[in-house]
């Protein structure tokens, strides 16, 4: 069985209404500083493209760095 280490990026926004909107990118860049992510946000959130519906993103309320380990038990032939 294979067993790998799984790194993601995980975000969380404020949206317009107030509400978490949460978003993963997986592999990121490693070495990733607060001061990158801010950097990359910053501009997301200037060019308006992120929503759920109508409901826009306007903030970042947090991000981490997850890092999981994950075992396949079984595969498709």
């Amino acid at each position: 069985m294979e067993e790998k280490t799984v790194t993601t990026l995980a975000l969380s926004f404020v949206t317009e209404q107030g509400k978490i909107a949460r978003y993963s990118l997986r592999e990121p860049k490693d070495g990733l500083s607060r001061a990158d992510v801010d950097a990359g946000i910053k501009v997301l959130l200037s060019a308006d493209i992120f929503a759920v519906g109508e409901d826009r993103f306007r903030a970042l309320k947090d991000a981490a760095i997850v890092q999981r380990s994950v075992r396949k038990l079984t595969t498709q032939a």
